[in-house]
């Protein structure tokens, strides 16, 4: 049913935000037309990757290209997320498959918009989130936070990661409280690297 309202109904390079997305794609390449849309370059990476290909494909192709790679690359995420939890690999399969054939996923992450990348730096910090609690330690409080905070060039939902690994920790941590701080201070402050440099960057701009 979802590859049928997919196929007919859904338009794949017209959604509401590909025309700032592309357009700003075509100013950064030099190419005639092209307009720059400021808040669309406050997540640079999607943009950047699209004008670097855009001798070889259209801005709206290499968006939904970056969306295919992170599809992928997102539902292999889920399969190891869900398998780390139950050690079942049937039950890793059936969250695998809910997760690839959900109709937002299908409609809007393969689309000509920049939504999947963040989805998947965030699955990345989950899983990761997950590791931890397995085994705590700074190294992997600090990985988390770099992945979360590299993958907000990409797509502010990836803010959605400092929620969970705070979450996790305070919830499912068999950790004391003063170690629990400590550990999200830690991911916080990898978190804030990647936008506070961006950040700095485009004010210069």
């Amino acid at each position: 049913n979802a590859i049928l309202l997919l196929t007919f109904f859904v338009p794949r390079f017209n959604h509401t935000d590909t025309l700032q997305y592309v357009s700003t794609i075509k100013y950064i390449s030099g190419d005639e037309g092209g307009e720059i849309f400021p808040f669309r370059i406050l997540k640079p990476m999607p943009i950047l990757i699209a004008a670097l290909l855009n001798p070889v494909l259209s801005p709206e192709n290499a968006l939904v290209a970056q969306n295919i790679i992170f599809y992928f690359l997102s539902t292999w995420l889920v399969f190891l997320s869900v398998y780390e939890i139950y050690k079942n690999e049937k039950q890793a399969l059936y969250g695998t498959i809910l997760y690839g054939a959900a109709y937002p996923i299908l409609a809007y992450g393969l689309a000509a918009l920049t939504d999947l990348s963040g989805w998947f730096f965030f699955l990345l910090t989950v899983l990761l989130g997950l590791k931890f609690l397995k085994n705590p330690s700074f190294k992997i409080a600090f990985l988390s936070g770099l992945v979360a905070g590299f993958g907000m060039l990409f797509k502010e939902s990836a803010a959605a990661a400092p929620l969970f690994f705070a979450g996790l920790v305070f919830i499912a941590a068999p950790i004391s409280l003063k170690e629990k701080f400590k550990y999200i201070l830690v991911f916080g402050s990898a978190f804030i690297i990647f936008p506070a440099i961006n950040s700095i960057i485009l004010y210069k701009l």
